[in-house]
């Protein structure tokens, strides 16, 4: 409007619109979000029901490429890596464990992001128990 007015374009020199709040959409908490209990249990249970043996117009092939696929969804829902992190995990960046509590047999995946891999240059490591012994 300055330019104009300056330019003889126009007879008004410029524009007085109120000012406006800043509105705090919580982007950070959307960014951050998690599923709940519910919600990783249909996961899961959906996932089950993909790779279930009993599909009997899947190959053992497919089955198996099924279950990797289950497995990276599984990971990818219940940890806090990053896409290029998850992708360039090896298996010597997993230690299963297997362990009994109440009666009960837990397995265990220690998962360790190398800083080279990570998006911040930090090393990192953290436990996912397998989904059929979650209490969800």
């Amino acid at each position: 409007m300055k330019f104009l007015f300056r330019n003889n374009e126009t007879h008004v020199e410029a524009l007085d619109f109120k000012k406006l709040s800043k509105v705090d959409k919580n982007k950070e908490a959307i960014r951050r979000a998690t599923f709940t209990n519910v919600e990783y249990k249909g996961i899961y249970k959906a996932l089950r029901t993909y790779c279930a043996k009993s599909h009997k117009k899947i190959d053992e092939d497919e089955r198996l490429t099924r279950e990797i696929v289950r497995h990276y969804i599984l990971i990818a829902t219940s940890s806090s890596l990053c896409v290029s992190e998850q992708r360039q995990l090896r298996w010597s960046d997993v230690d299963i464990e297997r362990r009994q509590t109440n009666g009960k047999q837990r397995v265990l995946a220690k998962i360790r992001v190398r800083a080279e891999t990570s998006k911040v240059r930090n090393n990192r490591v953290f436990i996912a128990e397998a989904e059929s012994t979650l209490n969800a």
